[in-house]
């Protein structure tokens, strides 16, 4: 693994999702990456759309 690409918290979130992260030695085209893709990727629609929506109410003088 390129231990010296990723953050110590990055380790953690692949830990707690159950997420093998042998992908990070051959990720573009390996199964492991490809699955920890379509486990992570809606998280981040989540993320997006719960900031954006707080930056709005906020604009907006909702809150």
């Amino acid at each position: 693994m390129r231990n010296d690409l990723v953050p110590i918290k990055s380790k953690s979130w692949f830990s707690r999702l159950k997420i093998d992260d042998s992908f990070l030695d051959e990720w573009p085209h390996n199964d492991s990456f490809q699955h920890a893709k379509n486990k992570v990727q809606p998280l981040r629609t989540v993320v997006n759309d719960t900031a954006e929506r707080v930056v709005k109410y906020i604009q907006a003088g909702i809150c």
